[in-house]
Parts: C-alpha cells; structure tokens; sequence
C-alpha cells in the first residue's frame, strides 16, 4: 500500500492477515499511527515496523504502537526471514 488510506482499504479488502510490515514514514500519516488500526481491526496481526530512523527512542515508539520487531533500513532479508519465522514458531498475535 502506498498511504495510510490505502492500506486499511487493502486490509479490510483482502485480510485477514498474518503479518504487516509497515514503513513508518507514509505520504498521509506514519506506521505509528496506521498500525493500531489494524490491530483494532484483526488483533491477531503481527507487526514489523520498517524505518530509517533507529533510536532506542523510535523503537520505543514502535513498540508502544503495538509492533513486535523495529527495523531499521537497510535491512538484510536474512534478518526479515528469521523474524517472520520467529512469528510463525510463536503462534497467535500479540
């Protein structure tokens, strides 16, 4: 999804979902503000948010907004696969 718009559009339309990787810095908001949506809408979902910005501040931030894992760009896939396996090993949302 390229907006805030869009995404709760594609969520509702094509969810439910296992997991939201979400950018933080959006053209109509950021993730901090998207991801309790989504959460509202399926409290299952797990959350990585995605980011430039990586102080103990912002992953403070991102965690208070209810994502699981903060990662900070770039990423190597490496550490994406291992957090989305760790997803799955732990079951249900949280």
């Amino acid at each position: 999804a390229s907006s805030c718009v869009n995404a709760v559009e594609l969520f509702v339309a094509q969810g439910p979902f296992d997991v939201v990787i979400c950018d933080i810095g959006l053209p109509d908001g950021s993730g901090y503000e998207l991801f309790p949506k989504l959460r509202q809408l399926q409290p299952s979902i797990h959350g990585i948010a995605l980011t430039g910005y990586g102080s103990q501040a912002d992953v403070q931030l991102s965690l208070d907004a209810g994502f699981r894992v903060h990662l900070t760009k770039p990423i190597r896939l490496g550490i994406l696969e291992q957090t989305l396996l760790q997803f799955g090993k732990s079951g249900g949302g949280g």
